[in-house]
């Protein structure tokens, strides 16, 4: 299956099966709905991001810089995060979205070779976890990003791996995001 096939077939499954008849912004149909909202169009725009390495003792050992971008890609429900790392020639691409079934914030990110991850995030808090993956080694592990700390425009995010179903876990990078622009251009 070609990249775009299962980018379509992920947009899919984004875009139709946590869709709801009701409106989204619909308080007495789901009181977390509008922040979540609010929460999604607070990212719309263009972000510089950096993304530190750290080894085990929290030194950096290899800096990445990139761009984050979050357009809208249906309606206002569902988001898309373009990740350009122009360094390594590679974009990645995932969809960030509000799922009233679930009432969480959820990310669904397919790599290239079609492995994905599927992450949620309670609205409000600043974790958002993935559900457990096994990796090409089959070792299996789960991501966190804990967002520690937000001014206006910028964030900074720690990245943690548990390889034992989250017992313990290792922090292996911190990202520092800026905003540069409102819109996705």
């Amino acid at each position: 299956m070609t990249k775009s096939r299962i980018f379509l077939c992920v947009a899919w499954l984004a875009g139709s099966l946590f869709a709801t008849t009701a409106p989204v912004s619909s308080a007495a149909a789901d009181p977390l709905a509008d922040e979540a909202m609010e929460i999604l169009r607070a990212e719309i725009g263009t972000w510089t991001s950096r993304w530190d390495n750290l080894n085990a003792a929290g030194e950096v050992v290899r800096s990445v810089e990139g761009i984050e971008t979050f357009s809208i890609f249906n309606g206002e429900r569902v988001l898309l995060l373009e990740t350009h790392i122009a360094s390594a020639g590679r974009t990645n691409k995932a969809f960030r979205f509000y799922s009233p079934e679930l009432k969480k914030l959820m990310i669904i990110d397919v790599q290239e070779d079609g492995r994905h991850y599927v992450l949620h995030q309670d609205v409000g808090e600043p974790v958002i976890q993935s559900e457990p993956v096994t990796g090409r080694n089959g070792r299996t592990s789960i991501l966190r990003f804990t967002t520690i700390e937000e001014t206006a425009g910028k964030k900074t995010v720690n990245h943690e791996i548990s390889h034992d179903d989250g017992a313990t876990w290792r922090l292996f990078r911190r990202q520092y995001m800026e905003k540069i622009s409102m819109s996705a251009e």
